[in-house]
């Protein structure tokens, strides 16, 4: 029998109508990170990072497994954007291989500081990522999603963004927001006595009405 996973949502950076907005100093602006069984336990880790242009990095990241860590500085660019408020950010991806000495479950984890200045919820707050690798059971790779850099709600109502996710195995999943122990986002984005949510189903809810045009928030 396959394990059941929990997918939780790599969104760094969520806007409300933005407008522009001061320099920022900071530079993080999203990351996710998956994986895939190549043969026995070699499994690729693939991670995708966005930045802001202007200062482009990347995190070191752990195997979990005591062996070390891996770096993805300097990462290939594969796609560049600018928000709405002007802001242009840098798409990096690159995959690493690894063998792991037993079937985990180890947690592959990414952590710096620190996320762009000015988001609601987590102005320069630190960021932290990754995903567990069980290979218990012939799992043969993590869920997947497309999730954007960043998603625009609209202002003033309920908005529902329905998440693309998928699994190798066809196992069955689920979605929700990650703690603060997992994401070090201080708190989940919230306004106005309303709270983002991600339902079991993989949609993304919010009613904007307590937020102000030009807000951002980080969740993930």
């Amino acid at each position: 029998m396959h394990r059941d996973y929990i997918k939780c949502l790599f969104v760094s950076s969520l806007g409300v109508m933005l407008f522009a907005q001061a320099a920022e100093a900071s530079h993080f602006r999203f990351g996710q990170v998956t994986w895939r069984r190549v043969s026995g336990r070699t499994v690729d880790v693939t991670v995708t990072e966005a930045w802001r242009s202007a200062a482009v990095g990347g995190l070191s990241y752990s195997w979990g497994d005591g062996t070390g860590n891996f770096s993805h500085f300097g990462a290939p660019v594969i796609a560049t954007g600018t928000d709405i408020a002007g802001a242009a950010f840098t798409v990096t991806r690159r995959t690493y291989t690894h063998t792991y000495p037993n079937d985990g479950p180890f947690t592959v984890v990414g952590t710096s500081c620190c996320r762009i200045f000015g988001l609601v919820n987590a102005s320069s707050a630190p960021e932290r990522i990754g995903a567990v690798i069980d290979l218990g059971g012939g799992n043969q790779g993590s869920p997947v999603s497309s999730i954007p850099v960043i998603l625009q709600m609209v202002h003033g109502g309920v908005n529902s963004i329905s998440l693309a996710v998928a699994d190798p195995d066809t196992d069955p999943f689920t979605c929700r927001m990650a703690t603060s122990a997992e994401s070090s986002i201080p708190s989940v984005a919230a306004a106005g006595g309303f709270t983002l949510a991600a339902t079991t189903g993989c949609v993304l809810t919010w009613d904007t009405s307590g937020t102000a045009i030009g807000q951002r928030y980080a969740a993930k």
